[in-house]
């Protein structure tokens, strides 16, 4: 395996399963090497023929499907078009041509369909106001704590908010303003309000507290639920629109944030106590996606409102788990020694998911009656031809009496009884685990 081989591997992600479960949306990445950047489109494995397919086409960069609730539509992002800026898409689960529904200067994030397939939510910067001010220089002016990021670069004068736009397209609407950032929002039931994640405090960028709000999907002034004790990621409205269900931490200080493990809560829409689903549950609940701040993925409802599924490290290998809302029960819904790095639910219990394991890309997944299966193998053909090190997983037990887990990989063409230089690498925590 060469550095120029990592070229040739085509990237499986962010499968979306169909409302009906009969057909898996994906995204694939292939690196251009001419232009020195990628190539995206979106790809299609219907289950009962399991054969990939490819959806869409063009010089742009095509990627975060999601069907429309009834499955008739389908929306994503692409840069096709001679601005190269991404715009969002609707285009018919039975393919043709492809409508813009809206466009704005700073990008889309977080697309969420309307219950009733009509409006679409998602995320976009905001210049601030006293930025349109200052004269443009190539001098940047810093006046938030954090300012840059790795794979986003700088946005010291942006703030994300919460947009609205018809499916139909047209002028988004902007629900959210001010100095603050919205993480993650999510629809009612009957589609009147929207859930949110925030500190709109004056400390907002002094302090990891984040509360949930509850705005209306016309605009007006939000309320909040949480009382200001909550490290919140993500949020997600059940369906049958009784409770909202998030991912954070309960801190009394801030300084043992990260010695707590994130839970998964469970209260009233109308506002009430928190309840904690997973507090027996010892073990790390993912709360970022791609390792970056803001891009938390939140748990997933049944279609029944009675569960919810969210993904868990364990022993160098992260799963999808369930846990019941009433009796709290936490199963394991996955298995094998790989990494699930996102998922999709269908309406009747169906899961897609894309994986990857020391030996293979991520490739995309189904659990359904069938039992657990791999649908893709995007990567067959190199992977045939390229000579790769396993991992031998052993444990030792460390000065203190602590059981720790490690694994050897030894050189391709290894030979009993030469002696090789090793490589000792130690990871910490405890945000990961591979």
């Amino acid at each position: 395996m060469l550095p120029e081989d990592l070229m040739k591997f085509k990237s499986v992600s962010d499968p979306q399963i169909s409302p009906d479960g009969k057909g898996i949306l994906f995204t694939i990445t292939t690196v251009n090497k001419e232009e020195d950047g990628y190539d995206s489109h979106i790809w299609l494995v219907p289950l009962d023929s399991g054969k990939p397919i490819q959806f869409t086409y063009g010089d742009g960069r095509d990627s975060n499907p999601s069907w429309s609730p009834n499955g008739r539509d389908i929306l994503f992002l692409s840069t096709r078009g001679k601005e190269k800026r991404v715009k969002l898409y609707v285009i018919s689960a039975q393919g043709g041509e492809a409508r813009p529904a809206c466009s704005v200067p700073r990008g889309i994030e977080k697309l969420v369909w309307s219950p009733d397939g009509k409006r679409i939510l998602f995320l976009s910067r905001v210049q601030a106001e006293e930025e349109h001010e200052e004269k443009k220089s190539d001098v940047k002016v810093i006046r938030k704590l954090v300012y840059k990021l790795t794979g986003l670069g700088f946005f010291h004068d942006t703030r994300r908010h919460l947009f609205v736009v018809d499916a139909d397209g047209g002028k988004p609407k902007q629900l959210t303003k001010g100095e603050f950032d919205v993480t993650s929002a999510d629809w009612s039931q009957n589609g009147r309000e929207i859930a949110f994640v925030a500190n709109m405090t004056d400390d907002t960028d002094h302090t990891l507290i984040k509360d949930v709000y509850v705005v209306s999907s016309k605009g007006g002034a939000p309320r909040k639920l949480t009382d200001g004790r909550w490290q919140i990621d993500s949020v997600a409205w059940s369906p049958d629109g009784n409770k909202i269900a998030f991912l954070g931490r309960e801190i009394p200080s801030e300084e043992f944030i990260v010695q707590k493990n994130p839970k998964i809560w469970v209260m009233p829409s109308k506002g009430g106590k928190p309840v904690n689903v997973t507090d027996s549950f010892d073990q790390w609940i993912v709360p970022f996606h791609s390792c970056i701040p803001g891009w938390s993925e939140p748990p997933q409802w049944s279609h029944d409102s009675s569960s919810l599924y969210f993904k868990a490290n364990e022993e160098g290998t992260l799963h999808v788990y369930k846990v019941s809302t009433s009796g709290h029960k936490v199963q394991r819904v996955t298995d094998g020694k790989f990494t699930v790095h996102s998922f999709t639910l269908s309406d009747d219990g169906k899961i897609a998911f894309e994986a990857s394991d020391s030996l293979r890309p991520s490739e995309v997944w189904v659990s359904d009656g069938k039992g657990v299966r791999r649908l893709t193998d995007m990567n067959g053909g190199i992977l045939k031809v390229a000579k790769l090190s396993s991992p031998e997983e052993f444990w030792f037990t460390a000065s203190d009496g602590v059981k720790i887990q490690g694994w050897i990989m030894k050189p391709v063409g290894f030979k009993e009884g030469k002696k090789y230089p090793t490589i000792l690498e130690i990871h910490g925590g405890p945000y990961g685990a591979y």
